[in-house]
């Protein structure tokens, strides 16, 4: 499966394989009518920012936590996380807003022009620019 995942992406987006797999499984647990409960760990279950261990089970994904943790505390911990990643903050409608910071470190760094503000319909434009500065990257390296 991560064979025909990858080869669907352009090449050079072979790290796309592994948010694209958890997606690939969560729906197919999602679609299982047996009754089985699976144990995963996804990204952004029900919307939420970050990545969380959730239980599926007849359709539904509710948290699994370690009985430690709160629901609250978690989801302050992964905004806090995005936050140090350069990312200001997520919309509900996905539209990401990076720092300035950020922006500029890509920038001058990696010569990735980043906008400040970016809606979901432009993230495959991103996402191949991207990929293009990491080939001419791996080709000077």
């Amino acid at each position: 499966m991560n064979r025909s995942i990858v080869n669907c992406y352009e090449a050079g987006a072979g790290f796309s394989s592994t948010m694209a797999l958890l997606a690939a499984k969560l729906i197919m647990c999602l679609l299982d009518e047996t009754g089985e409960a699976y144990s995963l760990h996804v990204p952004a279950p029900n919307g939420l920012p970050g990545g969380y261990p959730v239980t599926v089970e007849r359709g539904t994904i509710d948290s699994d936590l370690p009985s430690d943790w709160q629901s609250p505390e978690a989801i302050e911990l992964m905004r806090q996380a995005h936050y140090r990643d350069g990312i200001e903050k997520i919309e509900g409608d996905g539209t990401i807003h990076f720092s300035p910071k950020s922006v500029a470190i890509l920038k001058t760094e990696l010569g990735i022009s980043l906008p400040e503000i970016l809606k979901p319909n432009d993230l495959e434009i991103v996402a191949k620019e991207q990929i293009h500065v990491a080939e001419l990257a791996a080709k000077i390296i």
